[in-house]
């Protein structure tokens, strides 16, 4: 949309925003957290075919998370619209098997909950 065109939509009386992509976090090092409200999951993203997680901060800012299996199982059990808290634990090597990536999930509970 041209300059132009902006100005006749504004002067019309319609104000126009544009939607931008999320940003992607990645957790880095151990303790490494991210808050927000839990909007959506999207199956099957990327060469990996990966679920990615997005999350709306309280700013009002879209956050996406890539998904792990240790995160996925717990964030299956979350209804979206809650308010979470993912905290990184880091990576944790086995006695046996492949090392994986730690996660803690909190969620707010609602009131009246215990």
């Amino acid at each position: 949309m041209t300059e132009n065109e902006m100005k006749e939509i504004k002067e019309e009386g319609n104000q126009w925003e544009e939607i931008k992509d999320a940003d992607l976090f990645e957790f880095k090092k151990e303790g490494d957290s991210i808050e927000g409200q839990l909007i959506s999951t999207e199956n099957n993203v990327g060469i990996h075919k990966s679920k990615m997680h997005s999350l709306k901060q309280s700013n009002g800012k879209m956050i996406k998370i890539w998904g792990s299996k240790i995160l996925d199982d717990k964030l299956m059990s979350i209804t979206f619209g809650t308010q979470i808290k993912i905290v990184y634990e880091g990576d944790i090597q086995p006695d046996k098997g492949n090392a994986y990536h730690d996660f803690k999930v909190y969620k707010q509970n609602q009131k009246g909950e215990a």
